[in-house]
């Protein structure tokens, strides 16, 4: 068995990119070949690897995308996507490595319970979204 996994929307360390507030991570399950076939069509000149924003300048490009998110083979027993706004990464790096060992210092243990989880849910909900300039 053979897990392909991609991503979209990487800006590294720039969490708070207002251009690309998302990451997206998606993977498949499939036999190597099939997984070779389905994406084939997808690939350009001496591309080893599909890129959307090659594919959908052109009608060619879409339509090669329309056909393989139709394939049979990609289901949800097959394929998976997580979708997460880069605010809620951020703040569970602050909450670990901030908050948390100075709570911890002073008695309190946040793990117990996942009173970190909490913490991190309530600050990203509280947390306004930047806005883009172009908005």
């Amino acid at each position: 068995m053979h897990l392909f996994c991609d991503e979209s929307g990487n800006t590294g360390v720039d969490l708070l990119n207002v251009d690309q507030p998302l990451f997206a991570l998606a993977s498949t399950c499939l036999d190597s070949e099939r997984a070779a076939e389905l994406v084939r069509p997808l690939l350009r000149q001496k591309q080893t690897e599909a890129k959307y924003t090659k594919l959908q300048r052109s009608r060619d490009g879409q339509a090669a995308l329309l056909l393989f998110f139709a394939s049979p083979d990609l289901t949800r027993a097959s394929s998976k996507a997580l979708v997460t706004d880069k605010r809620y990464y951020l703040i569970t790096h602050l909450v670990d490595k901030l908050i948390e060992p100075t709570v911890y210092e002073n008695g309190l243990d946040l793990y117990d319970g996942d009173a970190h989880v909490g913490l991190v849910n309530l600050k990203t909900a509280i947390t306004p979204r930047q806005q883009a300039d172009h908005e």
